[in-house]
């Protein structure tokens, strides 16, 4: 399969243009898209890549303390990192966890996605809004793995099913939107999928560029490991690591391989 994204750029006073998107499956199919937008052509993504990046940038901060301080004007509070997070993406939150609570559409519980906000009531558990954090996996059951900063252990993975959110889920709403697209701050083109070239009739053009695959993961478990521990090493939850491992109860033996994450790409 070949992808071309051909971009026409037409400047007015309102710096507004066209793009047209042309996909070309074995020379049969072509389907056309056209939207009006104020572009980044480096850093425009669509919602899939979008909450993919969102979720790799959020876990680079994986176990570190509550009230972290990524800068000076940043501190991770529960809605202090949820902040922190979507706004290297474009997107501006609210402060306080019941403010983003009020912000966004909200979402059935069995229609979560990756990317989508999750709120709990506080410690007090009143139903009153206190807590958020980021879906990084959703079942469709209406379980579900999030990434939040806890005031006991930091930036962590926990799971829906967890007594203490269990009884504390209170909503979930969300900020990316399906086909979505948003300037992103991302790093350089690096990080992004497409390469931008001129061909001879002076119109620029991107060009997709598949990632080279991610290779699996694997971890060897040793004397003294537990499902618990692994999962934390990794910034997973035990279920996910059941789950991908095809085990039904807790025991694992020393030299047992066990999948990590499964090769991408």
């Amino acid at each position: 399969m070949h992808v071309y994204l051909k971009i026409l750029i037409l400047m007015t006073g309102l710096s507004l243009f066209s793009v047209t998107y042309a996909q070309q499956v074995d020379s049969t199919l072509i389907t056309t898209i056209s939207t009006d937008t104020t572009f980044n052509p480096l850093h425009t993504q669509q919602s899939g890549h979008i909450t993919d990046s969102l979720i790799s940038f959020a876990k680079k901060y994986l176990k570190k303390p509550y009230h972290y301080r990524p800068n000076p004007q940043v501190r991770f509070d529960c809605s202090g990192f949820s902040s922190y997070v979507y706004d290297h993406f474009g997107y501006k939150l609210k402060r306080s966890s019941a403010e983003q609570a009020e912000q966004f559409r909200k979402i059935d519980r069995t229609q979560l996605k990756t990317g989508d906000l999750v709120f709990f009531s506080g410690r007090r558990n009143n139903r009153h809004v206190g807590h958020v954090g980021i879906v990084v996996n959703a079942y469709e059951n209406g379980k579900f793995d999030f990434i939040h900063s806890s005031n006991q252990s930091g930036i962590v993975i926990s799971n829906s099913d967890e007594n203490y959110y269990a009884k504390r889920y209170i909503k979930a709403g969300r900020v990316i939107e399906e086909n979505a697209a948003t300037v992103a701050q991302t790093e350089t083109t690096a990080n992004t999928p497409d390469q931008l070239s001129t061909n001879n009739t002076g119109k620029t053009e991107i060009q997709n560029v598949q990632p080279e695959p991610r290779p699996a993961v694997y971890h060897h478990v040793k004397k003294g490991d537990t499902l618990y521990s692994i999962a934390r090493k990794y910034g997973i939850t035990v279920n996910t690591l059941k789950r991908q491992n095809k085990l039904t109860g807790d025991k694992i033996l020393p030299k047992q391989k066990l999948i990590i994450t499964e090769q991408a790409g």
